[in-house]
């Protein structure tokens, strides 16, 4: 079965028919390589996987000053690359607009974004929400990050409004302003 959910340690996972070690673990919202993960383990479970990223190349080396770091993120990336093609996956080199996310969602398409959380937390670190709805005032995001510390539950980041001017700007990241979506659909 295929389906797209949260799991139990209340991580936002594509939960792609469960995990397979051969396809990458599913349970990869979080961190620089997410973008190839996801759509790579959703397009081996059969979903309809569109990436969007509006830079060519490895994505967050403007951070790392290490030459060998760097020579692993390339590495990787290009791993991600290949692996993407060989799976199908299409990749759009471009701007990703709110439009284009409202009408993914009108399609029944389900949008994971990579957003800056510095609006919410001051801390300037690339986080990825799953988009599940848009208004005219505002977009509606599921966030996988709950603060156990603070009391918080699976259920207390879910459907969080955003204006929607607040999140266009939270909807890039860094200094280059990487804008990076992967749009999910059922086959």
């Amino acid at each position: 079965t295929s389906y797209i959910g949260y799991n139990s340690a209340s991580n936002c996972t594509a939960w792609i028919g469960g995990y397979d070690p051969s396809s990458g673990a599913p349970s990869v919202l979080d961190g620089k390589g997410a973008k190839c993960m996801i759509g790579y383990a959703a397009a081996k479970r059969n979903f309809h996987v569109d990436v969007y990223v509006n830079h060519d190349g490895p994505l967050f080396l403007e951070g790392v000053r290490d030459s060998v770091k760097k020579e692993v993120l390339e590495l990787v990336h290009q791993d991600f690359v290949d692996k993407l093609k060989d799976a199908k996956v299409d990749v759009y080199t471009e701007w990703l607009t709110l439009y284009q996310l409202e009408r993914a969602l009108d399609d029944k398409a389900i949008p994971v974004v990579l957003i800056s959380t510095y609006r919410f937390d001051r801390r300037k670190v690339p986080h990825w929400v799953v988009l599940v709805d848009m208004d005219d005032q505002f977009v509606y995001i599921h966030d996988p990050d709950v603060n156990d510390e603070e009391g918080q539950n699976e259920f207390d980041n879910h459907y969080i409004p955003i204006t929607r001017s607040n999140f266009d700007r939270m909807f890039q990241f860094g200094q280059n302003r990487l804008r990076c979506a992967v749009i999910l659909r059922e086959d």
